[in-house]
């Protein structure tokens, strides 16, 4: 059975159709998705290793390996590190954040204004990180650059 995307799932939910024929229909388009599995399904995507993702992320290996296991959740700013390290998109981001638990980057708040311009222009984690000192922003390494 197909897969369906976001917005046919919407659009069968909106049709005048029973739940229990759109349950059959969409069903397997309803199964949650994991932060792991978006996590391992994006490092294909991109065509990463994992060493990868971890040097230009600035992670440890034993930690990068803990998040992407699932062992280990970690904070909004590692996600962050995370979504640069692996090239993400804003929009790829978003729902890391999401499935991580964090709050999504909010265009009104002028550091995650800054993060959003740089991964929107598929900048580096070190070229964010220039242009949040050059704001005078707090920066995404914290005192530990292993955490």
């Amino acid at each position: 059975m197909k897969t369906l995307d976001t917005g046919e799932l919407m659009q069968l939910l909106q049709s005048k159709k029973s739940f229990e024929h759109i349950i059959s229909v969409g069903e397997s388009s309803m199964k949650p998705l994991s932060l792991e599995s978006f996590m391992e399904r994006k490092r294909q995507e991109k065509g990463l290793t994992i060493p990868q993702v971890m040097i230009s992320s600035g992670l440890s290996k034993s930690y990068i390996y803990q998040i992407f296991e699932g062992k280990r959740r970690a904070g909004r700013d590692v996600m962050l590190r995370i979504a640069f390290g692996m090239r993400l998109s804003v929009e790829e981001t978003q729902r890391l954040l999401t499935l991580s638990g964090n709050s999504i980057l909010y265009p009104k708040v002028r550091r995650d204004a800054a993060l959003i311009y740089a991964l929107d222009k598929k900048g580096t984690l070190i070229e964010a990180e220039q242009l949040l000192e050059e704001l005078d922003e707090k920066p995404l390494y914290g005192e530990n650059r292993n955490e």
